[in-house]
């Protein structure tokens, strides 16, 4: 179902934004209630700068009452979403008749006071849709979108399908249009010719959000509409906060469901629907939902998609699967694996260390798939499967995704939640003898998370280190101290750069001497020697650490590269 905006006039207006510092003469100020700010507080300032609409919601009525001056017209505007064949956004007001007339007299008024000079009034306008119409406006005024757009959404693995995705894209160049971009974590990455070459480029997201606001949503796809491909990671809160509502989605992918962001969502049942909404309301009927089957209330999920007639494509490692990821062995780098893509059977090989980056690996195939059914290219499913055979080979680590660092036995992961920690050391275990975990847990987020993640480090890790993470506004030792009572064994090292040069003194001495005292071994919780490695988790790709206010230059890449460099000038 095609989604537009009726009844609002917005060739009135030079643009949209919720922050005040963009406001241009003639724009519309959008105040959001955020978790931090207040955009209430900044009408004034986005009036002083030139906004000539004021949209606030509900919870601030009282509020406006007080704002009102001499340069500030409030009738009672409202603005009510309608639901039917379309979405629109009409302008009610109980004191006139001719509501659209009134209101656009009333624009025309202002206007004319921009033009002799005079000191500009504003509009203010309550609404309870005030998300849903940053976003249809923020795409009015970027309307250009990129062809084919894929939406991915899950607690854990977004970033990695949206990564691997663009790589196995790029690596079918030849077979269509391998230019592409992609938006999440990362920040945006683009695939682009260059001189004829396809060449890659990134820069950060200016919000540091996963799933952008609207206006930086919408603005990226807009400068970037031509090229054909787009992967972005849809996260429940910026689901929930309507952040992408009216993009144009063809394909939505659900990576897994565990238990996360509750401080936020309040019920397990609203962080699902959270997600949920992505295939009941966003993707184009008829278009295409890549759903992980193991994923709980999957015949909920496919309810709401035989509603709009979307397709589904399930992956998994059940026999039913449409692509099922069959065996993963791994020989020394290498990992030998063996799909069943629709009832083809392919075995091939990965450089990807993460044996759990298989799963996602069978989600990206879909994609294609779908990409391949929902147009008309000359070639056999049979053929293409065979392509994606040759291609997998070719495809790297997604960074900061259990990524091995210069072929040292150290490991930097960003698996902040407890099913991606347990994942992941459940993997190093199948290659690895002993574990060294390094990891903390982020203030401010999810605290009912801390006591499970610290029990699962426990269960799994041989030598645990404490240490800081982003604690934010929360005292750093109180979040340290949470986790340092799940076992008496556990070592705390607060900051960061120290543990992890502790973690990797540690493991090399263990590596290089094979024996040590029974004291040292029972200190160690070891009951005998292996060959160990160092996990480093929580944090990534991230470039800072944040603590209260500040944003600190840290990355856990530096830190262990600049640790080993140390060790080896020992």
């Amino acid at each position: 179902m095609q989604r537009r905006l009726m009844l609002f006039p917005f060739q009135y207006f030079s643009g949209v934004s919720c922050d005040s510092r963009k406001i241009l003469p003639r724009g519309i100020f959008v105040a959001i209630n955020g978790y931090q700010r207040n955009g209430f507080d900044y009408i004034e300032d986005a009036i002083s700068r030139g906004a000539i609409i004021v949209l606030y919601d509900t919870s601030n009525y009282n509020n406006v009452l007080q704002l009102r001056s001499n340069y500030i017209v409030d009738k009672s505007y409202e603005i009510i979403k309608k639901i039917g064949s379309d979405v629109s956004f009409e302008i009610k007001n109980s004191k006139c008749n001719n509501l659209q007339e009134s209101f656009a007299n009333e624009i025309r008024n202002i206007l004319d006071n921009y033009e002799n000079n005079i000191y500009p009034k504003a509009i203010l306008i309550r609404t309870e849709c005030l998300m849903e119409f940053l976003a249809f406006a923020s795409r009015h005024y970027n309307s250009k979108q990129p062809n084919f757009m894929v939406a991915v959404t899950g607690t854990d693995g977004k970033t990695s399908i949206c990564n691997i995705a663009q790589q196995v894209f790029r690596e079918m160049a030849d077979f269509w249009n391998g230019e592409s971009i992609c938006i999440g974590s990362l920040g945006v990455k683009t695939v682009s010719y260059v001189k004829g070459n396809l060449t890659e480029s990134s820069f950060p997201l200016k919000s540091a959000l996963t799933t952008p606001n609207s206006e930086e949503f919408f603005e990226i796809l807009n400068e970037f509409h031509y090229l054909s491909n787009c992967f972005f990671e849809a996260t429940s809160i910026g689901l929930d906060q309507h952040r992408i509502d009216f993009a144009n989605i063809q394909i939505g992918v659900f990576s897994n469901f565990h238990e996360d962001h509750i401080d936020i969502h309040k019920t397990y049942e609203n962080y699902f629907n959270a997600k949920l909404r992505l295939f009941g309301e966003l993707i184009n009927s008829n278009g295409v939902a890549i759903i992980n089957d193991s994923i709980p209330h999957l015949e909920k999920i496919k309810d709401v998609c035989s509603a709009r007639n979307i397709k589904i494509i399930k992956y998994g490692v059940r026999d039913d699967s449409d692509v099922q990821l069959v065996s993963t062995t791994r020989r020394g780098e290498i990992l030998e694996v063996e799909f069943n893509i629709f009832g083809m059977r392919i075995c091939t090989t990965s450089k990807i260390f993460a044996q759990f980056q298989m799963l996602n690996l069978c989600a990206v195939i879909c994609i294609a798939i779908a990409k391949l059914q929902m147009n008309e290219y000359s070639i056999s499913l049979a053929d293409f499967v065979k392509k994606i055979a040759e291609i997998i080979p070719n495809i790297n680590s997604v960074y900061g995704r259990l990524s091995k660092i210069d072929g040292h036995d150290v490991f930097v992961d960003s698996g902040h939640t407890p099913n991606a920690m347990l994942t992941t050391l459940r993997d190093l275990r199948m290659t690895y003898d002993k574990i060294i975990l390094v990891f903390g847990c982020g203030g401010d987020r999810d605290k009912h998370k801390r006591r499970r993640m610290a029990e699962i480090a426990k269960t799994y890790a041989d030598f645990v280190i404490v240490t800081d993470d982003n604690p934010r506004n929360e005292p750093a030792h109180l979040i340290r101290s949470e986790l340092l009572s799940a076992s008496s064994s556990f070592i705390e090292v607060s900051n960061r750069r120290y543990a992890i040069s502790l973690a990797i003194q540690l493991m090399a001495w263990i590596n290089n001497f094979t024996f040590l005292t029974p004291l040292l071994k029972e200190k160690m919780l070891i009951k005998n020697t292996g060959k160990f490695c160092v996990l480093i988790a929580g944090k990534g790709h991230e470039k800072e650490q944040i603590i209260l206010e500040d944003r600190i230059p840290f990355s856990d890449f530096d830190a262990v590269k600049n640790a080993l460099n140390e060790l080896n000038n020992v």
